[in-house]
């Protein structure tokens, strides 16, 4: 089942006001993810960020922020980079600009991107990550259980999904993620298997010796490793 998107929702998801947010901002040191006065998931957390971490709460809670910034960001730049702000700079691409304006290696540009575009489209998700009710670590698990077939699937079942993992550790996100993607590609339509590579190329030389290449995946090397024992035998 879908789930509702109640004023909750998305209170809880604008943390950072979309409308004002420019492309200088996602660079900006001091950008700012709750305004002062307003909820926060963790009353240390604040501490943790203006403050030295100097016990292992405050490291916990400054781990939390980063998970709930990061989420935050990624999905500002998932928003611009579908705007075309970038381009004004003259880039050509969103990665592009965040490699020359925020110092990212492409890798890391990509990564932020492709984060926020999985946060914005699954609000829920989104929601959680930069509310702090779920981690950096609990959306990866979500994200890789979710696949191109399954991704229209993951539209209905996302807010169930977060509400079952948001109390749970890794380990058993991970087996709830898992169950998840075995029940959707049950009942979605799959592409078909790759069909493993294959090949043999040989010739004989004059003396009778046989030379030659082949290519083969795994299953088909390891039983022409076996026959080739068994006729050493």
């Amino acid at each position: 089942k879908g789930f509702n998107r109640t004023p909750a929702h998305r209170s809880s998801r604008w943390v950072i006001d979309h409308r004002s947010l420019s492309l200088q901002a996602i660079c900006n040191k001091g950008i700012g993810l709750v305004p002062r006065g307003e909820h926060m998931y963790d009353s240390g957390m604040e501490s943790a960020a203006l403050g030295e971490i100097v016990s292992v709460d405050d490291l916990i809670d400054a781990v939390a922020l980063i998970d709930r910034l990061r989420a935050a960001v990624a999905m500002a730049a998932a928003r611009l980079a579908e705007a075309g702000s970038w381009a004004a700079d003259g880039h050509v691409s969103m990665i592009s600009w965040l490699q020359h304006r925020c110092r990212m290696s492409h890798a890391d540009a990509a990564r932020l991107l492709h984060d926020g575009r999985f946060l914005e489209r699954y609000e829920a998700v989104g929601a959680a990550a930069v509310s702090g009710r779920v981690s950096a670590s609990h959306v990866g698990a979500m994200r890789n259980a979710v696949t191109t077939p399954t991704a229209n699937l993951f539209d209905e079942h996302h807010g169930a999904v977060v509400d079952a993992i948001a109390e749970l550790d890794l380990i058993d996100t991970a087996l709830v993620c898992r169950q998840w993607r075995q029940q959707a590609e049950a009942v979605v339509d799959m592409p078909e298997p790759k069909v493993p590579e294959r090949s043999w190329k040989s010739s004989t030389l004059d003396d009778g010796t046989i030379v030659g290449r082949f290519v083969f995946d795994p299953a088909t090397a390891e039983q022409l490793e076996h026959a080739i024992a068994t006729a050493h035998m």
